[in-house]
């Protein structure tokens, strides 16, 4: 990677960059969703005094690390912690979750009230209290779920609230994400990031790599039989708040090879039976079997899905994206690279070193159609 490091001010009307990248060392990018870019960080090599003149003069600006200037940066922030020491500065940025998501409050219930579906609510919340992010909100997706009469306490921030939203998920249960990508530079001027809100099924881009690309010691797979359950019930509250208790759902395959697991505690709280039976057998659905985490470390290159070669960086770039492990699961299904969350997952967190040229990734392991249908019926109360 040939990469540049150049932060952004507006000095009066006209906007200035200075580039970094011959006085910095030890880049280090990380993503997460919900938001997208988290930090970037780095080091900045100067004498005391400059790099006392430097922080205070530059905390607050903004921050981009391009590959090439022709393509969009491949992450951008704003400087909020530059830490002054004798041989420099450390300088931490946030992203644009963090730097713009949270400054201004958003108690607007009659607004709330008006749009009253997730995907509307979202796009009204960015419009109104955060002026950084861009206004095409063609990307922004209406899973179709109803939020009204639940309404954010006053004075939240729009990033508290979108986290919780996205949780709601749709009438599927199918998670949704939501995260924020920079925009090319058009003539020298930087660009507002733009929000992006989608099912998991529909985040675009996907990214492979076979076991001996990963470091060693690199890969960390546990399955674990802490959470499994085999015989499931549901506390639920009728109309009338009478708690009641759903009926038994079991699978008797994993009864067999791992015996009686009961878990009759799920509490769901004010619904209809027929959601307390469904939330019952989606639990069971995803705790039958043993329950997979893992991470992995690459340190040589990504592959698309045509064969092509991509430097580890790439990923930042375009995340949040499916990414596959071409033969950690092998089946017959090696060319469709469904979300089956053991082979091809979203990848929930990721975190580039430039340094040692790692990339060390989280994926989203988990089902997560039950907690969508508890966090709906929760908020919605």
């Amino acid at each position: 990677m040939t990469w540049e490091l150049r932060t952004f001010a507006h000095q009066g009307f006209y906007p200035t960059w200075q580039n970094l990248t011959p006085y910095s060392s030890g880049l280090r990018i990380s993503m997460v969703i919900p938001g997208g870019v988290q930090t970037i960080s780095f080091r900045l090599a100067d004498d005391y005094i400059d790099a006392y003149r430097w922080a205070y003069d530059h905390i607050g600006s903004k921050i981009y690390v391009f590959d090439n200037l022709a393509s969009r940066p491949v992450a951008e922030g704003v400087i909020f912690e530059p830490t002054i020491s004798e041989s420099g500065n450390q300088v931490v940025a946030q992203g644009p979750w963090g730097a713009y998501l949270f400054n201004q409050v958003y108690n607007n219930t009659a607004s709330w009230i008006t749009a009253g579906q997730t995907g509307a609510q979202i796009e009204d919340m960015l419009t109104t209290e955060c002026p950084e992010i861009s206004s095409d909100m063609v990307n922004v997706d209406e899973p179709g779920t109803n939020n009204f009469p639940w309404q954010p306490s006053d004075n939240s921030y729009p990033g508290d609230l979108i986290e919780y939203l996205a949780s709601l998920s749709d009438v599927d249960n199918a998670q949704w994400y939501f995260w924020l990508q920079s925009r090319s530079i058009i003539q020298g001027q930087p660009q507002a990031p733009e929000a992006w809100f989608k099912p998991a099924n529909e985040v675009p881009g996907l990214f492979m790599c076979r076991r001996r690309d990963m470091r060693p010691g690199g890969l960390t797979l546990t399955p674990s039989l802490r959470q499994l359950a085999n015989d499931v019930r549901v506390m639920w509250l009728d109309a009338t708040g009478i708690q009641n208790q759903t009926g038994s759902a079991a699978d008797a395959a994993s009864q067999t090879r791992f015996g009686l697991r009961e878990r009759w505690d799920y509490d769901l709280g004010k619904a209809p039976a027929t959601a307390a039976d469904q939330y019952r057998d989606l639990i069971l659905a995803q705790t039958k079997d043993p329950q997979q985490s893992a991470s992995f470390s690459l340190n040589t290159r990504l592959m698309d899905r045509w064969g092509g070669t991509w430097p580890l960086w790439r990923l930042i770039a375009e995340f949040p994206v499916k990414f596959s492990v071409m033969d950690l699961i092998p089946d017959n299904t090696l060319l469709s690279y469904i979300l089956d969350n053991k082979r091809t997952f979203i990848t929930l967190a990721a975190e580039y070193d430039y340094d040692s040229n790692t990339l060390r990734i989280v994926p989203d392991t988990e089902d997560n159609r039950a907690d969508a249908m508890l966090a709906r019926y929760r908020g919605l109360q």
